[in-house]
């Protein structure tokens, strides 16, 4: 997670927003980023999402990643009724392992201010 969150703090403070990206861990623990292109310059996040997931997908049938991530910009609701934007993150992992984590932001002169984050039970869909 710490590996997908660096990247999007990079991209919010450059651009102030970011594209979906992801992350694999291949089997001997060894980490990498894993982003999608369709040839479009700004395709909907859900056609970048389904094609990261995709090359997910192809790398567990090879047996070749031990863990994925997904990160991208979704915005939420907070206590009072007011939508937020959040870095959402998909965690998942070969031992059976899925979280989605929100992690809420604000960018201040430039800078993403992480806030308090919440942790839900993940979907479960690349390692099946």
């Amino acid at each position: 997670m710490i590996f997908l969150l660096h990247y999007v703090e990079v991209f919010l403070k450059d651009a102030g927003e970011f594209f979906p990206i992801g992350a694999i861990m291949d089997m001997d623990r060894n980490m990498s980023s894993l982003a999608g292109f369709d040839g479009r310059e700004q395709p909907p996040s859900e056609d970048i999402m389904t094609i990261i997931r995709e090359g997910f997908s192809e790398r567990v049938v090879k047996h070749s990643i031990c863990a994925s991530g997904l990160a991208y910009d979704v915005l939420v609701t907070d206590a009072n009724g007011a939508k937020e934007d959040a870095i959402c993150i998909e965690l998942d992992h070969i031992d059976d392992y899925s979280i989605i984590v929100y992690f809420p932001y604000l960018i201040e002169n430039g800078v993403p201010i992480l806030q308090q984050r919440n942790i839900s039970e993940g979907l479960r869909r690349i390692f099946v």
